[in-house]
């Protein structure tokens, strides 16, 4: 009986052995396993972090590349003193061959710098390769309550055989409004719909009533502004259309979200005619109930229906009419601006130069060149990669306001004065100016 019991204890023993080192070796499996991702992901934010560094390091060659725009390839820029021809001449291989090293060139003013640019030597950190392109099918930026507009230089890559196409840009293609880009960008919105009233013609909703009308996520309303003159303008032509209708130096049209499907996946097409009809300053009359000058919808209504996961919803392609007086379109005052009127709710946006428009569609593109640059930067952090693409947008040569006034502050208010005068003048949207009697009556 004594041996009996013995074996019992062995086979006790035995199994309470084994089993306590599978526990063991499960969670010595667990806690390796556990360290190696904790590790890797250490090791993937230093090489994300060092994909970023060589973006930062982009921006410094970036500027100072454009102020070697504007010196002689003898002169220096930058606390290294770099002559300013090898700037032009690293960051243009850059431009045409996706050239790796412009960037650690030109901050070490070293000719023979090439490879990767160690970030830090203890934890193995460098930038391997950051090739920057000034040519980009598209234009691609953000506007919310902070930045409500954005001027876009229409400056257009050249054609193969060199010659320009700026004065050959027929419209552009709009996108904005990428629900999966914006989803934490609903709140407060205020929003215009089309069921107006003769009463009130553009009344504002809430944004319950407005998220009701596209795939429950409320698209804002944009503007667009075309600026073009040809070689010679005056100021006064910024403001009018030429006498026959045809032409003009500056449009602005109001882009109204509405969930319709009639134009299907194309959008919807905004006419030279619509952009003419929208600065037309003899058109300065309240909107009907249809939001409607004669033929011509005011705002126009924009097709932002449902599209693909990652797809902006709202399309326009927008034909451009003919400068004021009919001539070239000069490329120094060709430009864009797109703005959110209301401030909400942000959007990102899209646009693409049209050389052709056949069916209300562009069926030929040009790239921009210049409006920003594309930065390709790879980080590694020991053996482990990641890889960053962003576009730099250096600060406007100029500034535009962005309001005629504002004010802020829950008790802020604006005060005006009005004067009677005795005489009044009518114009005729021309130019033409006309004075009128004073009779006292209420128009």
């Amino acid at each position: 009986m004594k041996t009996k019991k013995g074996m019992a204890s062995l086979y006790l023993v035995a199994f309470t052995t084994l089993l306590l080192g599978i526990v063991t070796m499960s969670f010595a499996r667990v806690m390796i396993s556990e360290k190696r991702e904790a590790s890797n992901s250490d090791l993937s934010q230093s090489a994300f972090d060092s994909a970023l560094a060589g973006i930062e390091d982009a921006k410094t060659a970036i500027i100072m590349y454009e102020i070697c725009l504007n010196k002689t390839d003898d002169d220096s820029v930058g606390s290294n003193n770099v002559k300013c021809g090898d700037v032009k001449t690293w960051m243009t291989n850059s431009f045409k061959t996706g050239y790796c090293d412009a960037v650690k060139k030109i901050l070490n003013n070293d000719p023979g710098a090439t490879g990767e640019v160690e970030i830090s030597e203890k934890l193995n950190q460098a930038y391997t390769c950051v090739p920057i392109a000034n040519d980009a099918p598209t234009y691609r930026s953000v506007l919310n309550e902070d930045t409500r507009s954005r001027v876009i230089p229409a400056k257009i890559e050249k054609a193969a055989d060199g010659s320009s196409q700026y004065d050959k840009v027929v419209g552009i293609e709009l996108q904005w409004f990428t629900p999966e880009s914006n989803a934490d960008a609903q709140e407060n919105v205020r929003y215009m719909i089309a069921d107006a009233t003769a009463a009130n013609p553009i009344p504002l909703l809430s944004k319950e009533a407005a998220m009701d009308n596209i795939d429950g996520k409320a698209a804002p309303i944009l503007t667009f502004e075309l600026f073009q003159t040809d070689s010679s303008f005056t100021m006064a032509e910024l403001d009018l259309n030429n006498e026959n209708n045809t032409g003009t130096d500056h449009a602005m049209i109001m882009l109204y979200p509405n969930d319709t499907k009639a134009n299907g996946e194309k959008g919807t097409f905004v006419s030279a005619q619509n952009l003419l009809d929208a600065s037309n300053k003899s058109n300065q009359a309240a909107l009907n109930a249809s939001l409607n000058y004669g033929d011509s919808v005011v705002p126009k209504i924009v097709s932002c229906g449902y599209r693909n996961s990652g797809e902006a919803r709202c399309r326009a392609t927008i034909q451009f009419p003919d400068p004021y007086n009919g001539g070239t379109r000069a490329e120094q005052t060709f430009l864009f601006r797109v703005s959110l009127p209301y401030g909400s709710p942000q959007t990102d946006f899209s646009i693409k130069p049209c050389l052709e428009i056949t069916g209300e569609e562009c069926t030929k593109y040009a790239n921009f060149t210049g409006a920003q640059y594309i930065v390709d930067s790879t980080g590694r952090a020991s053996t482990l990669y990641r890889r960053i693409i962003a576009r730099i947008e250096t600060a406007p040569k100029f500034i535009f306001p962005e309001y005629a006034i504002q004010v802020s502050g829950n008790n802020s208010t604006v005060e005006k004065n009005f004067w009677v005068t005795e005489n009044c003048w009518s114009t005729d949207g021309k130019g033409n100016s006309t004075t009128c009697a004073n009779n006292g009556d209420t128009n």
